[in-house]
């Protein structure tokens, strides 16, 4: 559940259609870095997907398994961070500013006061509609654990992805209750 008791945080990553490929030569010298707790190997970091401004709520780790979810032809892609509310403030009109019409892929990215994470996956840009619009490879998703990723794939029930305008806030999915919802001050909000 989103709540504004201790300050809830938003971000949202864009696709960068600039790919980087990393320099021949250069090589992680110490593989022990690329594995978490659980032993799971992560490829040496020059080839993974970046994101050109580190994230304040996802992990290394968490990044990397959420990218792994999204379809393949994104898993090399590296990521833009497009706006958060602890750079940017809380504000729809500002969202909206920044993220423009850009029309990638993007990933909603939110920690409650408790310090859950969860988000959502769309595969085009977001739009002010008073309308629902998106397409099936969106997904929600959850971190269960501080590192294991659940997501919450389309239902086929309906055609309910994504809502976003300044009077709604930003609805994802729907069905009895809208799968993540957030108020439009950014601040307040629930999931499912």
């Amino acid at each position: 559940i989103i709540s504004s008791k201790e300050g809830s945080f938003l971000e949202i990553h864009q696709h960068n259609h600039h790919h980087e490929t990393p320099e021949k030569g250069h090589h992680n010298e110490n593989p022990e870095k690329n594995l978490n707790f659980k032993k799971k190997i992560i490829p040496p970091e020059e080839y993974l997907p970046r994101a050109d401004d580190s994230s304040t709520i996802l992990s290394k780790f968490q990044f990397h398994d959420l990218i792994q979810a999204l379809p393949p032809g994104l898993h090399i892609c590296n990521w833009h961070l497009v706006y958060a509310t602890m750079k940017h403030g809380s504000c729809f009109e500002v969202l909206f500013r920044l993220i423009g019409d850009f029309d990638y892929p993007n990933i909603l990215v939110v920690r409650d006061w408790k310090g859950n994470v969860f988000g959502a996956y769309f595969n085009e840009g977001w739009k002010r509609k008073k309308l629902f619009y998106g397409a099936g490879e969106s997904f929600l998703y959850t971190f269960k654990t501080k590192e294991e990723i659940k997501v919450y794939s389309w239902t086929k029930k309906n055609s309910y992805f994504l809502l976003t305008n300044g009077e709604m806030g930003i609805c994802v999915g729907a069905g009895d209750y809208f799968g993540l919802y957030i108020y439009p001050d950014l601040t307040r909000g629930y999931s499912y």
